[in-house]
């Protein structure tokens, strides 16, 4: 019996082990999940903030045609908007929007980098943002604009586990 003891007791050392190293195994898959659902949550940040600034924008330029409307025709910021043309817009302060030619669509596709350094608030050194926007038709009454909003912090292509795609908004501007 004392030999039947002694074994017993090293069986239960090697069972402590073995539930030792299935926890550790089932931690590690927790960690993998958990690491997963965070950065899953951070993408999802990043898209919520790129709509965010994608509307912004289109309020932005709606408040730009209301103050037009009160311009003289030489004065109007949306009168030489030309088709297929994009623009990049910056505010520096909450009365002040800058619109500046960049180029037209076909080169903004092509050349990311061109566009990237347009930061929604160049003030604000912790910004990574930036919109342009592109004019699909500039009628009398209303503009039509394809707002682009991505993050200079990835490469915008396509959304991934390790990138976001650019943001693109399709708006209607009443002038």
């Amino acid at each position: 019996m004392k030999i039947l003891k002694k074994k017993y007791k090293g069986l239960g050392f090697v069972e402590a082990l073995i539930a030792i190293s299935v926890s550790g195994i089932v931690g590690v898959v927790l960690m993998g999940i958990s690491a997963s659902t965070l950065q899953k949550l951070h993408q999802l940040d990043i898209q919520d903030a790129l709509a965010a600034h994608a509307v912004s924008t289109a309020v932005d330029l709606q408040k730009i045609a209301i103050r037009d409307a009160t311009l003289p025709e030489e004065d109007k910021q949306f009168r030489d908007l030309a088709e297929t043309s994009c623009y990049g817009f910056s505010t520096q302060d909450s009365d002040q929007i800058d619109i500046n030619p960049v180029s037209t669509k076909e080169d903004l596709v092509r050349n990311r980098d061109s566009y990237k350094t347009r930061l929604v608030n160049p003030n604000d050194l912790d910004s990574h943002y930036f919109r342009i926007f592109c004019v699909s038709s500039n009628d009398v009454d209303k503009i039509i604009v394809e707002i682009i909003v991505g993050s200079k912090r990835v490469d915008g292509q396509a959304t991934t586990d390790s990138d976001v795609r650019d943001y693109s908004y399709l708006a209607v501007i009443n002038k």
